[in-house]
């Protein structure tokens, strides 16, 4: 086969790539945008909404509300679209909801030169994960943080190839936007300046022949960096000094952040011990080789390796930075491992370099890879097609009903032809999200909730079902139950 017919098969297996990723990824675009304009919205969105949105735009930059509910460019995002569009679910969720267009975009650059029987099932891995597709269709940071993370990888490869200086200002802007989409990127953000130095060492000594000159490793990060540096002063001091790392895990790396990156891969599907025991040794397998490759070629001085395996080089050690960082913010600065959401980030790099690492071992290995991804994002797929539900979020199944539970009540309250307001007991957690839509819906004729507990005497109660035994009253008459959240509402009778 000569020169022509060889980019002209390149060309056509491309065409191919780009139309099946097309297809899944609007399909899956098309369903959370669908989702984020029906459901209902939760605890932490409506905090964000009813305490964020209203500060200035200084006071969210430079995180003047310090609470760790403040992810600063989602605050920021909800502010403007709220202006723009009004309060509605969907437009709040908006920016969260273009970031996993971006995210889409930029998973299929990282591997547009990568073999379609490669670059399509990490794709569908990519967009197919509950818990990411989940949190892209929320208006909190945690999608915009994965969109610009992804971005910020995607160019710091890029530079590695096409040694253009836009390439590095891009990735230390995307990284800069994924902090101000979430503090857990600084993690993320050091551990790739960390990667970019080791590689671009060692591509100066064995690509170039060059002796070692620290100033033009740096002069590229100088004007960035000192520019990321003043922007985010402010905000990490700010968080350092008036906030607790909270992320959930107290247990150790293994037993809270691997356990629940395995956990969330595989949808949250109950397995025995023995079987995450061994995902765990899988996944920390993967790392290692990437890192057994990766120094055996540099030891070979292999060129052609450094210049066309980029990927690897990078989402590899990047990884293993990663894990080391955060074992070190918790035993030095007492920092919780990540967990659940705190820990969705650590997803996608992982399915990132497990798709670099595939496209490296398919050269020789190619019937077996290519038929192991294939079967993992063919499950991943009919899962996520078996689980999804447009009703209820990861972590806020709880607040599912809250939007329907007051519209339970405004038909009820309208049928009593009562003129005064009425007052709903709550346990706490369903707060904010009745507010929300008490003050977005002009619901006039209900009072506040508040966090008083339930111990007051109240028109209606909404609560937990194993709550019901905490009332005392014994006026009460079942409005509605809601089984998946688990709630209750109830009509006061003696009011």
């Amino acid at each position: 086969m000569d020169t022509h017919q060889s980019i002209g098969v390149k060309s056509n297996k491309q065409l191919i790539s780009l139309f099946i990723t097309l297809l899944i990824g609007g399909a899956v675009l098309a369903y959370v945008v669908y989702k984020a304009s029906v459901n209902g919205f939760t605890h932490d969105e409506s905090y964000t909404y009813l305490l964020y949105t209203q500060q200035s735009f200084m006071d969210l930059i430079s995180y003047k509300g310090w609470y760790t509910n403040n992810h600063i460019l989602n605050s920021i995002g909800m502010k403007y679209m709220a202006l723009l569009f009004g309060p509605s679910e969907f437009a709040l969720r908006l920016p969260n909801l273009m970031a996993m267009a971006l995210y889409m975009v930029f998973i299929y650059l990282m591997f547009k030169n990568s073999k379609p029987l490669v670059a399509v099932p990490v794709f569908v891995l990519l967009c197919t994960n509950l818990l990411i597709t989940d949190l892209f269709g929320l208006a909190r940071g945690y999608g915009l943080s994965f969109g610009f993370m992804v971005m910020s990888l995607y160019f710091l490869i890029t530079y590695f190839k096409d040694r253009k200086n836009w390439s590095i200002v891009l990735f230390h802007l995307g990284a800069l936007l994924a902090i101000f989409s979430n503090f857990t990127m600084l993690t993320y953000y050091a551990s790739a300046m960390a990667v970019y130095g080791l590689f671009a060492l060692t591509y100066q000594r064995v690509v170039s022949g060059e002796k070692f000159k620290l100033l033009p490793l740096i002069k590229p990060h100088i004007a960035p960096l000192i520019v990321v540096i003043i922007v985010l002063y402010e905000p990490v001091r700010r968080l350092l000094t008036y906030t607790d790392l909270h992320y959930g895990g107290s247990n150790g790396f293994y037993p809270d952040t691997v356990h629940q990156v395995i956990y969330n891969m595989i949808h949250s599907t109950a397995i025995p011990d023995s079987a995450m025991y061994f995902l765990k040794a899988l996944l920390t397998a993967q790392v290692l080789i990437s890192l057994l490759i990766i120094g055996r070629e540099i030891i070979k001085k292999n060129k052609v390796f450094l210049q066309e395996h980029q990927g690897l080089i990078i989402s590899g050690p990047l990884l293993f930075i990663i894990s080391i960082l955060i074992i070190l913010s918790n035993k030095l600065a007492g920092a919780d491992y990540p967990v659940s959401r705190f820990s969705a980030f650590l997803i996608v790099l992982v399915v990132i370099n497990a798709g670099f690492l595939a496209q490296y071992l398919s050269a020789k290995h190619g019937r077996l890879i290519y038929t192991i991804l294939g079967c993992m994002a063919i499950i991943s797929a009919a899962s996520f097609t078996q689980k999804t539900d447009l009703y209820s979020s990861a972590e806020w199944v709880y607040d599912m009903h809250t939007k329907n539970m007051l519209s339970e009540i405004e038909k009820h309250y309208k049928t009593s032809n009562r003129k005064e307001k009425v007052s709903v007991g709550i346990n706490w957690v369903f707060e904010p999200t009745i507010n929300f839509y008490r003050e977005t819906n002009e619901l006039n004729w209900l009072e506040p909730a508040t966090r008083e507990g339930l111990q007051g005497d109240y028109d209606y109660y909404y609560i937990n079902k194993d709550s019901i035994s905490a009332l005392n009253t014994t006026y009460l008459q079942v409005i509605a139950a809601y089984e998946q959240s688990k709630t209750v509402l109830l009509a006061n009778n003696k009011r």
